[in-house]
């Protein structure tokens, strides 16, 4: 039998994201976090796992507060086994940590949770060389250690739910190439994650995070092209939809049919107008969503009757 007529066409559903925000301290990334979190999933559970002790003085811990989320605290400190018990650079615990970490991430993606943010990813990193030095020699190393990295990541490249990984960054210079007898030189200061790169393969989206402005530097999605910028600290609340409704690129859903409308300048008040207006028009459902856009931009187009 042919393989043809064997297999159907696979059908493109919405995917998961996979998102990384890379920025300094202060620039927004866990805010941002959180509300692409609940963008993504609006009425849904989302869990964060925080690398810093949680409570009502952590840092984070009024952000986490406004947006209604559950937090599971994933110290450092306890990874690397950093107590009375055991003194900072203890090989005995370092040789757990990785472990520990890879196990509780894991638990994190497969709890249920609808998006799952972990903050900060660039601990991961810390805590993967605590390990490997541990190990006490290469061959252990590759054998124990960088396995467990690249099963992680394939965790979460697979899992059931949106990922959404804060990682620091910082300064670096961006050189030229110097030429023929020339030295080369810094031609510009860029920022640049700090920590672990692997993580890039297993990403569908790349942001960077500067004073509240977020650029896109890696996208798989037409819809969210590479070096655009959305000035979030300035109230470009589009992002987040577009966001959400990139991931559900090629198929009908109510979130790209909002975006459709904020596309057209339509707001919500000016929506609930236009049904007035339209009685006919219906609800949105993913059969009508093309005839529902097709019969509003013809509504748009005609004179706005004026008043007296």
């Amino acid at each position: 039998m042919p393989l043809a007529d064997k297999y159907s066409k696979a059908e493109k559903t919405a995917s998961m994201a996979r998102i990384v925000l890379y920025g300094v301290d202060g620039s927004g990334k866990t805010y941002t976090a959180l509300a692409l979190a609940r963008a993504l999933a609006p009425d849904g559970d989302i869990l964060v796992l925080d690398t810093e002790q949680v409570g009502e003085a952590a840092p984070r811990s009024a952000q986490y507060d406004q947006f209604g989320h559950y937090v599971d605290a994933l110290p450092l400190s306890e990874m690397l086994g950093i107590s009375p018990q055991y003194p900072e650079g203890s090989q005995a615990v370092q040789r757990t940590a990785y472990d520990t970490l890879k196990s509780r991430i894991s638990e994190a993606l497969t709890s249920g949770a609808e998006v799952v943010i972990i903050d900060s990813w660039t601990d991961e990193n810390t805590v993967y060389l605590a390990q490997a030095v541990a190990t006490g020699d290469n061959r252990s190393y590759y054998m124990n250690t960088k396995p467990k990295r690249t099963l992680l990541l394939e965790a979460i490249k697979n899992a059931p739910c949106h990922v959404i990984l804060c990682q620091r960054s910082k300064e670096q210079g961006v050189w030229s190439d110097g030429g023929e007898k020339q030295k080369s030189k810094i031609i510009r200061m860029a920022l640049q994650p700090d920590g672990n790169g692997d993580i890039g393969y297993a990403t569908n989206i790349r942001i960077a995070m500067e004073d509240g402005v977020a650029r896109i530097v890696k996208s798989v999605y037409e819809t969210l092209p590479q070096d655009a910028t959305y000035n979030l600290a300035g109230g470009d609340e589009t992002f987040y939809e577009l966001v959400a409704s990139s991931l559900d690129e090629g198929r009908k859903t109510k979130a790209l049919f909002k975006f459709e409308l904020g596309k057209r300048g339509i707001s919500g008040n000016r929506m609930k107008q236009i049904w007035e207006e339209l009685p006919d028009l219906g609800q949105w459902t993913e059969e009508t969503h093309d005839d529902m856009l097709a019969t509003i931009d013809a509504h748009l187009e005609q004179p706005v009757a004026e008043t007296a």
